[in-house]
């Protein structure tokens, strides 16, 4: 009998360890190697699909922010630019159901620079989202996508879709909030990962900040999958694995053309979240101070 109950004992405590959180903090911000390097790190830069993404350096006619160096983010005419357009960070830890991601990076996009696409959305941030069941063979749903949105005075200034499973979210408004341009800009993104929307009695919620102020929310949506979209086929887990950024222009890029991003903080930890936003809300606010270094205008 003392050996059953050692047993149960230890089966559920493994499986308690096993949901257990494991909090991480991670900042990626681009501070290597030399001008032109592809900007591949896995301390400070991308993992993969980063391609045509190269470092620039400070003082060189393009845009830092802190530190000597940000990321240019390249992309050609007609070119679709997976692979190759922004790149692909991989989380330290996988963010379960029920988990957290507050992530912030800056962005420096060019007056000339065209975000506007036939289909009206533009890739600018995706969650890679993985299933998987004891007695299945895990393998990837759809992505949790931040888009840009048109800029024009009937859209909003971002978007969300969960592939497959919700109908495109507008956050903002692309007249009242628009995207600054020729100066560095402060993007966050809070994510409550969940496979039933905040709105229906569970956790999920899409929250997104520019400059520190909140552009919107989005509480009606499923924020991590738990089903094979071909089959509908329920699985007990779901988690995302890596952030990509920019990622994929639909219908190809209208022209050859460069933006910049810099500093990368994510954390899946509550307690790392210092500031309250406007509304209420926890959020990673002034994790760093505004620019100090002003970007010098390309000839």
């Amino acid at each position: 009998m003392k050996t059953k109950i050692y047993i149960f004992i230890k089966a559920f405590t493994l499986l308690v360890l096993s949901f257990q959180v494991l909090a991480w903090t991670d900042t990626r911000n681009f501070n290597f190697g030399n001008d032109g390097d592809t900007a591949y790190d896995a301390n400070a830069g991308f993992n993969d699909l980063a391609g045509a993404s190269k470092i620039v350096k400070r003082g060189n006619g393009t845009p830092t922010l802190e530190g000597f160096s940000a990321a240019e983010i390249n992309i050609r005419q007609g070119e679709t630019g997976y692979g190759s357009w922004g790149g692909s960070m991989f989380f330290p830890e996988y963010i379960h159901r029920g988990e957290e991601l507050w992530l912030q990076f800056y962005v420096y996009i060019p007056e000339d620079y065209v975000i506007n696409t036939a289909t009206g959305y533009l890739s600018l941030l995706r969650l890679r989202n993985i299933i998987a069941s004891p007695d299945k063979t895990k393998k990837a749903t759809g992505f949790l996508d931040i888009m840009f949105q048109n800029q024009d005075s009937t859209r909003g200034t971002f978007a969300v879709l969960k592939q497959g499973e919700s109908s495109v979210k507008r956050i903002g408004n692309s007249a009242s909030q628009p995207i600054p341009r020729d100066q560095w800009v402060k993007l966050e993104l809070y994510v409550h990962a969940d496979s039933v929307p905040q709105s229906k009695g569970g956790q999920g919620i899409v929250r997104l900040w520019m400059d520190d102020e909140l552009v919107g929310e989005v509480s009606d949506i499923v924020t991590l999958g738990m089903a094979n979209l071909n089959t509908k086929e329920q699985y007990e887990d779901g988690y995302f694995t890596r952030v990509m950024f920019f990622s994929y222009w639909f219908g190809g890029a209208p022209k050859t053309q460069k933006l910049y991003m810099d500093h990368v903080f994510m954390t899946n930890d509550a307690n790392v979240p210092e500031y309250r936003d406007a509304q209420g809300h926890l959020f990673l606010g002034k994790r760093l101070a505004r620019p100090v270094m002003v970007a010098v205008q390309a000839d």
